[in-house]
C-alpha cells in the first residue's frame, strides 16, 4: 500500500553540459568560502580568549635592559588549561555529533522503509559520497560536467503541496539548506495536519515529523561539530601561546606604544 499524501522522489546523477561550467565554478566557490570563514573566526575568536587570558593571569618580570620575560613554567601551566578546555570540548560534543549522526540515520532508514509504505521499494536511494554534488572530469582535452539531484519527499493534500530535499549521506550536511527546510516544516505543519485531519489520513502524518527530525538531527550535528573545532583551535592555541607569547606581547607592546 502506498502513502497517499506524500511520496519519496528517487535523487539521480546527471550528464551535464558545458553551461554549468559557471556553477561548478560557484559551488566550489561558495563552499572554500564558508569554510574558510567558519576556520578564520574560529581560529580568531579562540586566539583572542587564550589573549586575555595570558594578559590577565601571566606578569611579565622586566630584566636590566627593560626587556619583558616570561617564566616558561606559568605559560606551560596557563596554556594546560586551555589544553584540557579544549580536549574535554572535542570529547563532549564529539560524543553528541555521533548521537545526532546515529539518529538522522536512523529516521532516514525509517522514512525510506517504513514510512514510505512501498511494496516494491523502487524509492530507495541513497547518494554515494564519494561522488560531488557538481564535478568536473577533463576527457579527451574537453571538460564534461555531471552533478547530483537529491531525493525529493513530496507532501501533497488537496491543494497542499510542499517538496524537500531528503538527505541521506553525511556529505548532504552541508549542501542542504537544513535550517530553511527545517524551518518550512514547523510553519506548514499545521496546514498539513489539518489537511490529513480532513481526509481522515492522520495516520500518514508520521512521515512529517520524521522529515522534520532528520533536519533537526543535522542542525544538530552541525552545531556540534562547529564546536568540536572551537576545542581544537583552543588545544592548538595552548600549544601557539606557550612558545610564542613572548613574541606576540612584543608586538602588541609596539603597537601600543606607537
Amino acid at each position: 500500500m502506498t502513502a497517499e499524501t506524500y511520496e519519496i522522489v528517487k535523487g539521480e546523477l546527471l550528464a551535464l553540459n558545458a553551461q554549468h561550467s559557471q556553477k561548478y565554478m560557484l559551488i566550489k566557490l561558495r563552499s572554500f568560502l564558508v569554510q574558510f570563514f567558519v576556520v578564520l573566526f574560529t581560529a580568531a575568536a579562540s586566539w583572542a580568549v587564550t589573549w586575555f587570558v595570558y594578559r590577565n593571569s601571566i606578569t611579565p618580570s622586566i630584566d636590566s635592559n627593560g626587556i619583558a620575560q616570561f617564566s616558561l613554567q606559568d605559560r606551560i601551566a596557563t596554556s594546560s588549561l586551555f589544553a584540557t578546555f579544549g580536549s574535554s570540548v572535542i570529547a563532549v560534543f564529539t560524543l553528541f555529533t555521533s548521537s545526532a549522526l546515529t539518529r538522522f540515520q536512523e529516521n532516514s532508514s525509517i522514512l525510506a522503509k517504513e514510512l514510505s509504505q512501498n511494496e516494491l521499494d523502487d524509492t530507495a536511494w541513497r547518494r554515494w559520497p564519494f561522488i560531488p554534488r557538481v564535478n568536473k572530469q577533463r576527457i579527451r582535452g574537453e571538460n564534461h560536467y555531471y552533478g547530483i539531484n537529491n531525493a525529493e519527499v513530496h507532501f501533497r493534500a488537496n491543494a497542499f503541496f510542499k517538496a524537500f530535499p531528503l538527505p541521506t549521506t553525511e556529505a548532504d550536511f552541508k549542501e542542504t539548506s537544513a535550517l530553511i527546510n527545517f524551518l518550512r516544516l514547523k510553519l506548514f505543519r499545521k496546514e498539513y495536519l489539518s489537511q490529513l485531519i480532513a481526509l481522515d489520513l492522520i495516520v500518514e502524518y508520521p512521515a512529517w515529523d520524521c522529515v522534520t527530525d532528520i533536519y533537526r538531527s543535522i542542525l544538530r550535528y552541525r552545531l556540534c561539530y562547529f564546536c568540536v573545532w572551537i576545542g581544537v583551535c583552543f588545544v592548538l592555541q595552548s600549544i601557539v601561546f606557550t612558545f610564542s607569547y613572548p613574541w606576540f606581547y612584543s608586538i602588541w607592546s609596539q603597537i601600543i606604544g606607537n
